[in-house]
């Protein structure tokens, strides 16, 4: 007797040494001190947060990510194949090629959520900077601790399975996962839902990864 798995794609997860962001971290730390005077993200996001800042304005972020990223692009091919479809025929058609096209940081507070949604480009990414809060202690204070399953916390992704059902792939996020990074693809519905237990913010550092020309 042999299961079987049918092909479907995933994730991948890479935990980062805090010296492989420092920039990044220092210019987050500097819009937390004086969130007045730097430029917002809210309008292009659709978070129900109230804090969302824009970091693909500094070059120097972007080629600190754009360093961490491309490894990680090709151990995603690597596993499941190029996500690009018929991409010898897009490469082609002109000098294109990968490239981090936006990044932000999320100061995300207590009962604040990110609800169901995809990104532009091809491959998305999510960095869990600094999580405020244990898992354990968001299922026992949740609202919902009764419920058959609690979510509190947690981030979701959400896909289509081999027989057409929508199923979810739920992680349990907390402050054990800081400057873990994930990269998925910028298609795949993904969600986060609120947490209850902390008032520090839940920072997060986002971005896209599109096909562009090359200058």
């Amino acid at each position: 007797m042999e299961a079987k798995q049918f092909r479907n794609i995933g994730y991948i997860l890479h935990q980062l040494d805090d010296s492989d962001i420092l920039y990044t971290a220092n210019k987050i730390q500097e819009i937390q001190n004086n969130f007045d005077n730097h430029e917002e993200a809210n309008y292009e996001l659709i978070g129900q947060i109230e804090r969302e800042y824009i970091l693909n304005n500094d070059p120097q972020c972007m080629q600190e990510f754009y360093k961490i990223l491309m490894p990680l692009v090709d151990k995603f091919e690597e596993s499941f194949g190029p996500l690009i479809r018929e991409k010898s025929r897009v490469l082609n058609r002109g000098n294109v090629q990968l490239r981090l096209s936006s990044l932000w940081t999320n100061f995300q507070k207590k009962y604040e959520f990110n609800p169901a949604h995809n990104h532009n480009g091809v491959y998305s990414f999510v960095v869990w900077h600094k999580i405020p809060y244990n898992i354990e202690d968001e299922k026992q204070n949740s609202p919902g601790k009764n419920a058959n399953k609690v979510l509190a916390g947690h981030f979701e992704f959400q896909f289509i399975n081999s027989l057409g059902d929508i199923w979810q792939e739920t992680l349990p996020v907390d402050k054990s996962w800081n400057n873990t990074i994930c990269i998925f693809p910028a298609d795949m519905i993904h969600s986060v839902y609120p947490f209850y237990t902390s008032d520090d913010y839940r920072i997060t550092i986002s971005g896209n990864i599109s096909l562009e020309e090359q200058r």
